[in-house]
């Protein structure tokens, strides 16, 4: 049985969505982007090549209803396992068209998630709100370093996510969505985290201004 806080948010968003359907939303913060002019080509000894197994949600939900802009990179490095970078942008975030979310896809791939912990990530500035994820299939584990970012928040689960939506949508104002994910096999868990911590934060700053404008909503 749903508890009483999936209801109200269900029926917030069924409310939110009527509205959305009898009124034209006017625009929330489309900043548009060519992921090729905000990722790096490499990241200090990390040197980005074509990349190979990637999870990713299932084709018939990769449409540009959903994603305006979907970047996938892989960094190899001479001592480390590779990392995988996922960024998806999506311009329009709404009751309908919402980033998929991590812990989803990786689910939806046959994943067993092991532990997700929402982490303040001390990767700019300030501390970015993310999440990090150990994930299972088999043999195979990642850890998973990621954040999500609606308009000027960054949402920590998909309750928070919804959330983000419904108020824009309230305010008869949809924003744009952005999803970075970066992930690496995780032959020691403990030791993955900080690895894809310290990458992230020398991507965000190789990435400049228009970067940080993409990936944190910083001018």
């Amino acid at each position: 049985m749903p508890d009483r806080r999936t209801v109200l948010l269900g029926a917030c968003l069924g409310l939110f969505g009527a509205a959305a359907g009898a009124v034209r939303l006017r625009p929330g913060t489309d900043i548009g982007f060519d992921p090729a002019s905000v990722l790096p080509q490499q990241v200090d000894d990390w040197r980005a090549v074509a990349p190979e197994e990637v999870i990713l949600p299932s084709p018939d939900q990769l449409t540009d209803r959903v994603y305006d802009e979907l970047a996938i990179k892989a960094f190899v490095h001479p001592e480390q396992p590779p990392i995988t970078l996922v960024m998806a942008y999506g311009a329009r975030q709404d009751y309908t068209f919402q980033l998929h979310r991590p812990e989803i896809c990786y689910t939806a791939s046959g994943f067993d998630i092991l532990d997700v912990q929402a982490r303040d990530l001390p990767i700019a500035g300030r501390p970015v709100p993310g999440n990090i994820m150990l994930a299972e299939r088999g043999s195979r584990s990642e850890a998973v370093l990621y954040w999500t970012r609606i308009g000027d928040v960054f949402a920590q689960s998909l309750w928070e996510q919804r959330l983000a939506v419904a108020r824009g949508v309230g305010h008869w104002r949809v924003d744009e969505g952005v999803l970075l994910r970066l992930s690496m096999p995780a032959v020691d868990f403990a030791a993955s985290v900080p690895t894809l911590t310290a990458f992230a934060r020398r991507m965000v700053a190789l990435s400049g201004a228009r970067g940080r404008q993409v990936l944190l909503g910083q001018p």
